[in-house]
């Protein structure tokens, strides 16, 4: 009578470690793609971001420059060189650049919030980026 068997010693479990192997190579290319869409959606967000600072920017100098004139009127309406008709229509145009101003720093409320959405987590007011900040600057929000 002869006596055969396998013994494991010389298979190795080849087939569970490949796979295994397999399953670490599906698990490694999924977190690879959630990474590249989280680093899309975070720059996206900061372009436009930065984009709505821009605009309340622009918003906030041309109300300042509104009421720079509306002064100036003023002054030359009790001058007596000017009516009042103008001073009307600089206050008209104040409000509404005032509106527009409230308008743009909406935007880039939620803009911020988007951003915060991005990176997941709530940004600090001292993490606030300046108007002309790089999408280098991005990459500080994750390392903290």
């Amino acid at each position: 009578m002869s006596f055969s068997t396998s013994l494991p010693i010389f298979n190795q479990n080849q087939g569970p470690i490949a796979e295994a192997q397999g399953r670490r190579k599906e698990t490694a290319a999924a977190f690879q793609q959630t990474q590249a869409q989280v680093i899309e959606k975070s720059e996206r967000a900061f372009a436009v971001y930065g984009a709505a600072l821009k605009e309340v920017a622009a918003a906030q100098s041309l109300y300042e420059l509104q009421q720079t004139q509306l002064q100036i009127v003023e002054q030359t309406i009790r001058a007596g060189t000017d009516y009042r008709l103008s001073l009307d229509g600089l206050q008209i145009q104040l409000s509404i650049l005032a509106r527009a101003r409230l308008d743009a720093l909406a935007r880039a409320q939620r803009a911020l919030g988007d951003l915060e959405d991005a990176v997941q987590r709530p940004l600090a007011p001292g993490e606030a980026f300046p108007i002309n900040a790089e999408p280098s600057d991005l990459k500080k929000l994750f390392q903290q």
